[in-house]
């Protein structure tokens, strides 16, 4: 256990927790360790702010910006590129790499992200590397499909009909 990080304890004195809720805190405690190893391992990468372990798969717009997390676990890594705001991210550098977690989820958070931005992942695997659409992306941009952009957007209320 990390000396630096307090130990998620139940919800005050004498507080009961329940087996699933032992559980979560242990993820949770497991996730923050690995974020935290890694911010000090020296290779920097895709920020983690607002991911955890209920992060969607798929991008998600979130205040100033987007989660992003997709599944690939035989990946030796996975990029984050596209345009986001007026800058381009088309470079495999650390700072775009997403962070894989025991899952084989990658994961990061892209601040200044917006409804309508382009993105995509360049994956790195044991045969090949290449770019990837969003298998969970709510819109494509259908120029270079199959390897085309995908689009951040938010979810719209569903309609509602009278009965």
């Amino acid at each position: 256990m990390n000396p630096r990080m307090p130990p998620i304890t139940g919800a005050g004195r004498g507080a009961r927790t329940r087996p699933w809720q032992q559980s979560i805190d242990f993820r949770l405690q497991i996730f923050m360790l690995e974020v935290s190893s890694s911010c000090q391992s020296g290779t920097r990468v895709q920020s983690q702010q607002q991911i955890s372990p209920r992060t969607p798969i798929g991008a998600t717009l979130q205040a100033g910006g987007a989660t992003f997390k997709v599944w690939a676990p035989a990946a030796k890594a996975v990029y984050l590129h596209g345009v986001f705001g007026q800058d381009e991210y088309d470079q495999l550098t650390d700072d775009r790499l997403l962070q894989k977690d025991e899952r084989g989820y990658w994961t990061g958070f892209q601040e200044g992200a917006e409804d309508g931005d382009h993105y995509r992942f360049w994956v790195e695997g044991e045969g090949s590397s290449g770019y990837k659409r969003d298998a969970c992306a709510r819109e494509l941009d259908p120029d270079g499909f199959p390897n085309c952009f995908s689009i951040p957007t938010r979810i719209l209320s569903r309609p509602t009909f009278p009965t």
